[in-house]
């Protein structure tokens, strides 16, 4: 019996393998199709469309469907929410002999899923098993304002009114759908948004999930997708799923770990303003390409950690922050780096908010001269290697605010260990309105002043049309703290005209337009301050701006141990190049070291008093020289004047050998009045006193090329050549000296002419025995002398 049974068993086996293979040929699955499609409607509202349809059985039962799609119900009915080429599905063999349908896998190939966005629902909504929502607006304006269920608020201060009614759905359709594994290949997701007529769209989408909604196996999920030309990879791990019909997707726990290389800020900025609309973004900066590599875990409490960095070229942003729950971020640690450094470190509170705010500590590592350098030749021209630049900066300080407005608190910047602190805001409300306080007890400010870059290229030349002619009338006045005004861009053609290329210069103006909208209220404060070889003392400065017109009034500060200045400056940004005046008062400060640290001239030195009106168009050199107007008043008292010594050379045409002194001229008050225009300065009454001579002169000093033509008219009132010398001739005469060429090393020539003989006639009679000629020739050295 035995042998029997395993001769029938040998039998069947064959017949039954042979009866799985042939019997599909004989069954028409496309007779099913009109049951299959009826079904899938019945189920879900949906028309389900199929192609074709065939049954395998070995070596698994398997369903292949072609050219299948899906299509929309309610006001999304007609459209295709869905197609593929080809669904293949799998099922266990055994379950179907009890009557129970167990997918194994699903296989969509060529799939092309198009998601659309309208109002508060979408046409996938009804498929994913959502409580169904909806949300009555009492107009068409007010429902484009709704931006979340339940909102009470609309665009800006609005009110909307609306009512929302929940009801509960029916368990989604996709809960049926358990399978052990999904795979979709080559396929296509459109993403589109009706209101805003925003869309975008995920190609070559590759997606891979096993244990695909089962309710007791967690899901492993490996997914790729092309977007905007960037390679998207993500792995992840999915709790397992109880119940779809209420699966919460913020407290789904899981583990990603997403990877994408190409990243394209221009073109995911379009992304952005899907659901942002308003934003606006400067991307002329932004690195064409960027990497991204990040972690990602959800806890079942709704706790979110991530980890990640972006990288372009030699830099790297990373990052470590939690998220508690849905209205905050807790950044932990964003790092910048560069060329393998560390710059730079963020950490506080973000609060997603519908207007979010922010509370962050934003620090610096200590940044080296040096190191940056090495980086990049720019710095080295910019700071020459040399023990007077700079070495070290840092910077460390807690901002907070929102989209609108930041404020710095705590700022503090380290220049080479010296300290200053800043603290104030920046509004972007309405227009750009920035408030600030700078204070530093001691800074020296010559190691942080770049060394101008030489451009070969041809500067740029202004044009005609933008320089705006300036009258009397619409001139503005800089009132100084007496009361004195000086008005800015009147009585000189130069202030215009001049700016518009003549004489073959190129002028290169910066455009300060772009700042006409912008308030700024700015207090700057310095205990001491070191310049080259200038030292100041209570610096103060109040820097003022609305609707384009700029008041820096005063800029204060003291200079040894009397020295007061005082100075005051208005700009107008709203016309180009910008339209200035000046105020300037100067009190017994040391002249030397401002000409030294500002000019690079070691002429005078002495106290200086100076009170100073200017005017002009413009900011660089060439456009200060041709434009500026000025007129001051300058007194110096107890100083020198360095590369002409006047007793020299009065000593040298008196035919007497030169003492043997330095190349200056000492003096006790030196004055005169002084105006500028054309880059020329003009001067008609100088004087200058000293024991043994008063002088007085005239003439002017070219300022584009700092040479000079003055006629000093240098009188005696002492004995010029000691207590040895008895000729009293000599006593009050006046030798006139032509003083031409540099202002560094002129020359002096004897100049003598009908006025002069006039001017000498009472010194010399008053020789007594010497007739006029010969008092003449020998009082004047034998300037006359035939």
């Amino acid at each position: 019996m035995m042998k029997r049974g395993l001769l029938m068993m040998a039998l069947l086996i064959p017949l039954l393998v042979v009866g799985l293979l042939v019997l599909p040929s004989f069954v028409d699955m496309n007779n099913y199709k009109s049951m299959i499609t009826d079904s899938v409607e019945d189920a879900t509202g949906h028309k389900l469309v199929i192609g074709d349809m065939k049954l395998s059985l070995i070596p698994r039962v398997e369903l292949k469907l072609s050219q299948v799609s899906l299509q929309g119900m309610g006001e999304f009915s007609g459209q295709t929410l869905a197609s593929m080429q080809a669904l293949d599905v799998q099922v266990e063999p055994w379950p179907l002999l009890s009557g129970k349908l167990q997918v194994q896998h699903f296989r969509l190939r060529k799939p092309e899923i198009y998601v659309e966005q309208r109002a508060m629902m979408n046409n996938w909504s009804d498929l994913l098993g959502h409580r169904a929502t909806q949300t009555v607006v009492s107009s068409a304006e007010d429902r484009a304002a709704v931006v979340s269920v339940n909102s009470a608020e609309g665009s800006g201060n609005r009110q909307v009114s609306t009512v929302t009614v929940e009801t509960d759905s029916a368990p989604s359709p996709l809960s049926y759908l358990m399978a052990e594994q999904l795979d979709i290949e080559d396929g296509r997701l459109q993403w589109r948004d009706a209101g805003l007529g925003q869309e975008a769209s995920l190609e070559h989408l590759n997606f891979t999930v096993n244990h695909l909604l089962s309710k007791t196996q967690p899901m492993d999920v490996v997914l790729s997708f092309m977007l905007n030309g960037s390679s998207w990879e993500a792995e992840a791990k999915v709790a397992a799923i109880e119940d779809l019909s209420h699966l919460n997707l913020s407290t789904l726990p899981l583990q990603a770990d997403l990877q994408v290389a190409d990243i394209h800020p221009q073109a995911y900025l379009k992304i952005a303003q899907i659901f942002n609309p308003s934003l606006v973004v400067d991307t002329t900066n932004f690195p064409q390409s960027l990497q991204l590599k990040a972690n990602l875990e959800q806890r079942p409490s709704g706790l979110r950690l991530s980890t990640g960095e972006v990288f372009w070229e030699q830099q790297r942003c990373s990052w470590s922050l939690n998220m508690p729950d849905e209205q905050g971020v807790q950044l932990q640690d964003v790092s910048w780096t560069f060329a393998g450094k560390a710059i730079a470190h963020l950490r506080g509170v973000v609060t997603l908010a519908a207007q979010p705010t922010f509370d962050l500590r934003v620090e610096t590592e200590t940044l080296q001269r040096a190191w940056l350098v090495e980086q990049s030749p720019l710095w080295q021209s910019i700071y020459p290697n040399s023990d007077q630049a700079w070495q070290t900066f840092s910077f460390g300080g807690q901002i907070a605010g929102d989209h609108q407005s930041v404020h710095l608190k705590n700022g503090q910047a380290l220049f080479d260990q010296e300290r200053m602190m800043l603290d104030g805001d920046i509004s972007m409300a309405d227009a750009a309105n920035v408030r600030m306080q700078i204070y530093a007890p001691t800074l020296h400010l010559d190691p942080w002043i770049p060394i101008a870059v030489v451009d070969a290229s041809p500067a740029p030349v202004a044009v005609e049309q933008e320089v705006t002619p300036v009258s009397e009338s619409s001139a503005l006045k800089v009132v100084a703290a007496n009361g004195d005004a000086a008005v800015v861009g009147a009585s000189s053609n130069a202030a215009n005209g001049a700016l518009n290329g003549e004489e073959g210069d190129a002028v290169a103006e910066v455009d300060l337009r772009i700042l006409k909208d912008l308030q700024l209220h700015l207090r700057v404060k310095v205990d001491h301050l070191w310049y080259k070889d200038l030292q100041l003392k209570q610096l103060r400065g109040a820097v003022d701006g609305q609707n384009g017109e700029w008041f820096l009034s005063p800029l204060a500060f003291e200079s040894g141990a009397e020295g007061r200045a005082e100075i005051h400056v208005n700009m107008d940004v709203r016309q180009y190049p910008i339209v200035w005046g000046k105020r300037m008062i100067i009190r017994s400060i040391a002249v030397e070291p401002l000409l030294s640290s500002f000019a690079g001239l070691h002429l005078l030195s002495g106290a200086l008093d100076l009170d100073m009106k200017a005017n002009g168009v413009g900011l660089q050199r060439a456009s200060l020289l041709k434009s500026m107007v000025a007129d001051s008043n300058v007194t110096l008292r107890d100083g020198k004047f360095v590369g002409l010594d006047m007793i020299k050379e009065l000593r040298q045409l008196l035919r007497k050998e030169p003492a043997s002194k330095d190349d200056m001229t000492a003096f006790e008050l030196l004055s005169g009045t002084f105006h500028v225009e054309n880059g020329e300065m003009h001067n008609n009454d100088l004087f200058l006193q000293s024991p043994e001579l008063r002088l007085t002169g005239a003439g002017s000093i070219d300022l584009n090329s700092l040479t000079m033509n003055y006629l000093l008219k240098p009188r005696l009132v002492g004995s010029l050549f000691g207590k040895g010398d008895t000729v009293q001739v000599r006593k009050g005469l006046s030798i006139p000296l032509r003083v031409q060429g540099p202002v560094t090393a002129p020359k002096v020539t004897p100049e003598a002419d009908s006025g002069t003989l006039l001017e000498n006639v009472g010194g010399v009679l008053g020789g007594g025995a010497l007739g006029v000629k010969d008092a003449l020739q020998k009082g004047l050295g034998g300037l006359f002398q035939k």
